[in-house]
């Protein structure tokens, strides 16, 4: 029996029937044919059976689908996760170590978290054991320590009939 894969020959030998493994990792991206032909000892040979395998090289790519806004007073955090040909996932919040795959359909969810920045990555992983190359990044910003606000005027009681009064402070949008 003679295989013809995209063009490169395999011959196996056997009697009635034969196995071929082949890696999908050595195959193309895209459409790739597999032809089958048979030849018995006497030199009579069939007509080739022919079969289309795709391969698709996409490479994953995890993606955060909502998280809290950029800048947040809240110290907790929820995660749906998806992606485009990504059926599991590893993260690291904040540098740490990326943990172990978790099916897609698990969101992550954190709390107790620090006044500051915080980067989540995610490593998004195909059905083929294929892991995205560099990982997805989302930041966002826990605030949680209110602005003060101050107000300068002159020592009380005072002789003065006008007065002005600055008003100021770190982080102070507005004032009431």
């Amino acid at each position: 029996a003679k295989l013809n894969l995209s063009g490169a020959n395999v011959v196996a030998t056997g009697t009635n029937s034969w196995r071929v493994e082949l890696d999908g990792r050595a195959l193309a991206s895209g459409e790739n044919l597999i032809v089958v032909s048979a030849r018995d000892t006497s030199g009579n040979s069939s007509d080739a059976a022919v079969r289309s395998i795709f391969i698709d090289r996409t490479l994953p790519v995890a993606s955060v689908l909502t998280g809290p806004p950029r800048l947040t007073t809240s110290r907790t955090a929820g995660f749906p996760i998806g992606g485009n040909n990504v059926v599991s996932y590893s993260f690291s919040l904040d540098g740490g170590a990326f943990s172990g795959g978790l099916p897609i359909s698990t969101p992550l969810g954190f709390s107790d978290l620090r006044d500051g920045e915080h980067v989540l990555e995610l490593i998004g992983i195909s059905i083929e054991g294929e892991e995205q190359v560099p990982p997805t990044s989302y930041l966002w910003v826990v605030d949680t320590t209110a602005p003060v606000a101050t107000v300068g005027a002159p020592d009380s009681p005072t002789r003065n009939t006008s007065v002005s009064v600055a008003v100021g402070g770190d982080g102070v949008e507005n004032y009431r």
